[in-house]
């Protein structure tokens, strides 16, 4: 596997990228997804700052390959912050529709890190050549 820029070996020895100060890291499931669709499992890490982060799940699926997968969750990730954004600004009681995507450390720290997951996954979506060499 050849990787290029964002994209690094993370420390779970995976590809990923750096949000801030956590990484992303994504492979492809064991459980296959439906209708003829690829699971991927992904690991989202941040270090203590206050509190540690390690969040793991095998949800998204797609028809693609690492790298769209990495864009996909990207995506997912900032429209989970940008809906908690919007209640922090509004002072809202109410989650927003999206915030329920990930458990709530996540999504606090996604918002922190909300113009970097907009930037980095418009980066890896409009990349015209394979930023994953599988």
């Amino acid at each position: 596997m050849i990787l290029h820029d964002p994209f690094f070996i993370t420390s779970r020895l995976l590809p990923g990228v750096r949000v801030g100060d956590g990484t992303i890291s994504i492979e492809y499931a064991d459980r296959p997804g439906e209708r003829g669709r690829q699971r991927f499992q992904y690991y989202i890490d941040v270090p203590p700052q206050p509190r540690r982060i390690e969040y793991e799940s095998d949800d998204l699926t797609g028809i693609g390959n690492l790298q769209s997968a990495m864009g996909d969750l990207l995506a997912f990730l900032g429209a989970a912050a940008d809906s908690y954004n919007y209640r922090m600004r509004h002072k809202d009681d109410e989650p927003g529709e999206n915030e329920d995507l990930f458990p709530p450390d996540v999504v606090k720290w996604a918002a922190r890190h909300d113009d970097e997951i907009s930037i980095l996954g418009s980066e890896i979506e409009e990349s015209e050549e394979d930023l994953i060499e599988e």
